[in-house]
């Protein structure tokens, strides 16, 4: 970023400074460097002959010097560029310009862009530049345009290695997930609404059939969220590649994208979600009784989408305006059971991809939407921590902490599983020879898995229901899909595992408590019949602190494959997934699960 000397330079310089991955250039034109720019963060470099459409010499990089946390960028002086910056007349002639106004370059400094504005700053009646003290508190702009600026910045050639190979096993697993979702009777209720309400399009819907983007979005986004097998993050508290990968699978195939480009929509998408759940903080959920997968989701499929559309910054933060909006969903499903929870990755994504798309067509959103004073932020959490949604935004990339489900339940209950399967494992226990299971767990786990009556009454209060789950384990020795599906068939009436159920206690333990959110952990105290106790503690296996490996996520995708019609699909859509790092074609991994067929429950 290239911006024009004057009074107010420096403090632009230090806003841009301060995001972190900005390259600031400042052009002084006073020989001796200039007033505040020195204090700022900025590189400066001097030029003297500034007037008209002359272009000034080649600058004297022996003046230039890294200060604070800008870096340098080469300046262009040619002809054809600098004049288009001047417009014909000195720089930094007016204190207000339009904020972000990018002008092209004529020459390959066309990459670099330039800023042909400064940030307005008043001087509130001062008549000198501003200190360093006042640099140091300058802002870096809204959270909201940084986070906007970070979803155009990010291109597939700037993503790290590891980034990138997080990102292929959250569309993996997606895949999967909505494979074996698709051929649940709640799932065929949203994408039979999806087929018959929207317009056909170039999009592929698992299950069956084509449409457009948003309507698409919506059926599989659904089904990615349909059996509580679908990613997570335990900090934020969000499940974001059920949202964001649906929705830049639906776009990437109406725009004919690479696979690199869906990528990297992807991982910007899912960074958004996960940074949008760590700034809420717990509240969103615990205090508020948001579900999360909507009310985030939305922000991250518009960034998804929005990155593949084009978007600029103003329109990117126009988009997220408009996806606060979509913004819904309660979790009153955790006292009633329901599977309207499925439906809210469908509504996020889909409202996450209508944002952009009205965006892209010139509806506009209202800026700052996330920390205004009638913001989202406000809205839905309290005490948002807006350092968790900025800080190392590029750099530090929190989706390498998504966890991946080897069970299909919610994730609160994966550390006891672990724990009591271990235990039952160990000690070679029969069902009959187990008296009870006592599982300490966090006050969240508590409400969250713990509250629902002990019989469920349908596939959702099943999954979100410890007592019952742990039942399952101890009876059918897991707690795996095709556990779950084969007591859904037999209306969950199966009485040697409510008989199980009826065994386990839960409480708050205080040890536990203390760890949630960062890490999953219960302590699970098994009693047998004849007076033998043992303890363990249980960490969630597929969580950052006991991940799945690549080949244990291939496997899980396979598994789920040889629940439905396609299983002969799954070598070719992993050899696709493959090929995604190269360019390979989107079409190739949603297409085979695209051929309509029987549910097969």
């Amino acid at each position: 970023m290239i911006i024009c000397g004057y009074w107010g330079a420096g403090a632009a310089a230090a806003t841009e400074a301060h995001d972190g991955d900005a390259s600031v250039l400042v052009l002084e034109k006073m020989e001796t460097g200039g007033g505040s720019t020195a204090v700022s963060g900025g590189s400066i470099v001097t030029i003297r002959e500034i007037e008209g459409d002359r272009a000034p010499p080649e600058p004297d990089r022996s003046k230039r010097r890294r200060l604070g946390r800008a870096a340098v960028v080469s300046l262009c002086a040619c002809d054809g560029c600098l004049p288009s910056v001047c417009h014909g007349g000195e720089w930094g002639a007016r204190r207000e310009l339009e904020l972000e106004r990018i002008v092209p370059l004529t020459c390959r400094a066309r990459r670099i862009g330039v800023l042909a504005g400064l940030a307005r700053f008043e001087s509130q009646g001062s008549s000198r530049p501003p200190g360093r003290d006042e640099m140091a508190s300058a802002p870096a702009g809204s959270a909201t345009t940084q986070l906007a600026r970070f979803v155009k910045r990010t291109s597939f050639e700037n993503i790290p290695p590891a980034v990138l190979d997080a990102t292929l096993r959250q569309v993996l697993d997606f895949l999967g997930v909505a494979a074996a979702s698709s051929q649940l009777p709640w799932i065929a209720v949203v994408r039979e609404y999806a087929l018959s309400t929207g317009r056909e399009g170039s999009s592929a819907v698992i299950g069956g059939g084509h449409l457009a983007s948003e309507f698409a979005a919506l059926a599989n986004a659904t089904a990615g969220h349909g059996v509580e097998l679908d990613d997570y993050h335990s900090e934020a508290l969000a499940h974001p590649g059920c949202v964001v990968v649906p929705a830049a699978l639906a776009v990437a195939q109406e725009l004919g994208s690479s696979g690199q480009e869906l990528l990297a929509a992807c991982a910007v998408g899912i960074e958004t979600i996960i940074r949008v759940g760590l700034a809420a903080g717990p509240a969103l959920v615990v205090e508020r009784g948001f579900h999360e997968t909507c009310t985030e989701g939305v922000f991250g499929a518009a960034a998804a989408a929005g990155q593949l559309l084009g978007l600029d910054v103003k329109q990117l933060e126009s988009a997220f305006g408009i996806a606060a909006s979509h913004a819904s969903g309660t979790r009153q499903y955790w006292h009633t059971g329901g599977e309207v929870k499925r439906l809210h990755a469908g509504l996020g994504a889909a409202g996450g991809l209508r944002s952009a798309l009205l965006s892209a067509a010139g509806f506009d959103g209202p800026t700052s939407v996330l920390e205004g004073s009638n913001g989202f932020f406000r809205a839905f959490a309290s005490g948002a921590d807006l350092s968790q949604l900025t800080t190392g935004l590029g750099r530090q990339w929190r989706l390498l902490d998504v966890g991946f489900k080897p069970y299909a339940s919610c994730a609160l209950i994966h550390p006891a599983a672990e724990a009591l399967l271990a235990i039952i494992a160990e000690q070679g226990l029969a069902t009959d020879a187990i008296e009870s299971v006592a599982v300490g767990v966090d006050r969240l786990s508590l409400e969250h898995v713990g509250s629902l009556p002990l019989q469920p009454t349908d596939m959702n209060s099943a999954q979100f229901n410890l007592p019952y789950s742990l039942g399952m384990a101890m009876v059918l020795g897991d707690n795996s899909f095709a556990s779950y599906l084969r007591l859904f068939r037999a209306g969950f009436k199966e009485p040697a595992v409510t008989r199980a159920a009826e065994r386990v206690s839960m409480a708050v333990d205080a040890e536990m408590d203390g760890l949630f959110p960062a890490t999953l952990m219960s302590r699970v105290t098994v009693r047998t019949v004849d007076g033998r106790e043992y303890e363990r503690t249980g960490v969630a296996r597929g969580s950052k602190d006991h991940p799945l490996t690549f080949e244990e996520l291939r496997a899980k995708f396979r598994d789920l494959l040889a629940t439905t019609p396609w299983q002969d699909a799954a070598a070719p859509i992993e050899a696709a997934l493959d090929q995604l790092v190269h360019g390979g074609a989107v079409a190739d991994l949603v297409e085979p699960l695209a051929h309509e067929a029987a549910l097969q429950l």
